[in-house]
């Protein structure tokens, strides 16, 4: 049995991912750093090198975590942030766990995928599957009333599907201007004042609200693999690559925030909520 249980494990996680995901793990709040993806951080005079292969070693016991410490009162900048997190103790064991499974499976995978991926393909990526998320941004703007963000969603898709080729290269923002959109239904929902609710630290998925979750459901809808009618298979290969690649440009700024904040649980949770302000705001 022992040997049967990361499979199944592995198979939770990649439901949820399918089940949730807009654009995989494009929402964790750690800011893209496209050109610093192979540079060593400090972490690394303090935190031992990982590699690929310790895909191959026992990770220790989840008991090893170190003490919690207490929350910081407020947010570094001046700006407090309303949110609620009633079920704390909860939420930071699914912290552990997630640390846990990124420690251990993501960080190794998406360091592999570095040695082998150039970046400048890594960014095609990251381009295709920001296009055919344009549905989820088209309806965001159309709830907030935005004709402006409506008029440039449908101006990025056209271009980029035609001249960007299937969305592959970004020729809206390059040789017209046209900037990125990045709108969701939780940004239209906070946008109508409907309250976030309560925070929620989810499996695999990361930091979320409950308002959050409930916006996910009509996402299901406007993604590609409901549109086009794709298979589960294909579907979970294709997220699976989305999340490897999104990850990819993420590793300097989690070992900073490992190396230097305090309580990073913490730290994660008041970003998530400044981060969704601000993009409320936009």
């Amino acid at each position: 049995m022992k040997k049967k249980y990361p499979f199944l494990v592995f198979f939770i996680a990649v439901v949820f991912i399918l089940a949730f995901a807009k654009t995989g793990f494009s929402e964790y709040p750690w800011p893209p750093e496209s050109s610093k993806s192979t540079k060593p951080a400090k972490a690394e005079e303090i935190k031992p090198d990982i590699s690929i292969e310790l895909t191959l070693k026992a990770p220790p016991p989840l008991s090893d975590f170190e003490d919690e410490f207490e929350d910081f009162q407020g947010i570094e900048g001046g700006e407090d942030v309303e949110y609620s997190d009633p079920i704390e103790p909860f939420n930071r064991f699914m912290w552990k766990i997630n640390e846990y499974f990124y420690d251990y499976a993501m960080e190794p995978v998406a360091r592999g995928y570095i040695k082998i991926t150039p970046e400048g393909f890594r960014k095609i990526v990251v381009n295709f599957f920001r296009n055919i998320s344009s549905p989820i941004f088209l309806v965001s703007s159309i709830l907030q009333g935005d004709k402006e963000k409506v008029d440039r969603t449908i101006g990025r898709f056209v271009i980029n599907t035609t001249i960007g080729i299937g969305g592959l290269f970004d020729p809206a923002s390059n040789r017209y201007n046209l900037k990125k959109i990045n709108e969701d239904i939780d940004q239209a929902l906070g946008y109508h004042k409907i309250p976030n609710g309560p925070f929620l630290m989810l499996p695999i998925l990361g930091p979320i609200t409950l308002r959050g979750v409930v916006a996910k459901i009509p996402q299901i809808f406007l993604g590609p693999e409901f549109i086009f009618g794709i298979g589960i298979i294909p579907a979970i290969a294709a997220r699976g690559v989305e999340t490897v690649n999104e990850f990819s440009f993420r590793l300097d700024a989690k070992e900073d925030l490992d190396s230097f904040a305090i309580d990073p649980y913490t730290s994660v949770k008041d970003f998530y909520f400044q981060h969704q302000k601000t993009l409320i705001k936009e």
